[in-house]
C-alpha cells in the first residue's frame, strides 16, 4: 500500500508538470522541464546522456535509488523533451531522449504487473519518432 500511494503521489507530481506545459510556447516548456529534472528529481539529465545504454538502469536503480514513480516521472519528461528535440529538428538529441524513455518504459512493464496505456501510447509515439528519424538519415 505504501508503494501505491508513493507511486500516486509521483503521478500527481507529472500531472502538475504536464499542466504546466499545456499552452506554453516551446522554450518556456523546455525550461519547465528542466525545473522538474532539478526542483523535484534533483536529477541532472546529461548524467544519464554522457553513459552507454547499458548503465542507464543501473544508474537510475542502484546509484540513483529512483523508485517506479520517479522512473516514470522521469520517462515521461524525457519524452517530452524528445518531443520537443523532434520539433526543433535536433535529430540527434531527440533520438536519445527517445531511447532513454522507451528503456525506463520497458523496464517499468517488465516490473509492474500492470499494462499501462497511456504509458503504450507515449512509447508508440516515441516510437513513430525514432522511425521518422531513421528514415530522413537514409
Amino acid at each position: 500500500m505504501i508503494q501505491r500511494d508513493y507511486i500516486l503521489r509521483w503521478t500527481k507530481e507529472l500531472a502538475m508538470v504536464l499542466a504546466r506545459l499545456m499552452g506554453k510556447d516551446p522554450k518556456q516548456q523546455i525550461e519547465i522541464i528542466s525545473e522538474a529534472y532539478h526542483g523535484t528529481l534533483h536529477f541532472q539529465p546529461d548524467e544519464l546522456d554522457e553513459m552507454p545504454p547499458e548503465r542507464w538502469l543501473p544508474f537510475l536503480t542502484l546509484e540513483r535509488q529512483l523508485h517506479e514513480g520517479q522512473l516514470d516521472f522521469l520517462a515521461h519528461l524525457l519524452s517530452r523533451e524528445a518531443e520537443y528535440y523532434f520539433s526543433q529538428q535536433l535529430a540527434d538529441k531527440s533520438r536519445l531522449k527517445a531511447q532513454q524513455a522507451i528503456h525506463i518504459f520497458d523496464y517499468l512493464d517488465q516490473q509492474q504487473a500492470t499494462l499501462s496505456l497511456e504509458r503504450q501510447a507515449v512509447v508508440t509515439k516515441l516510437e513513430h519518432i525514432l522511425q521518422t528519424l531513421a528514415q530522413q538519415q537514409q
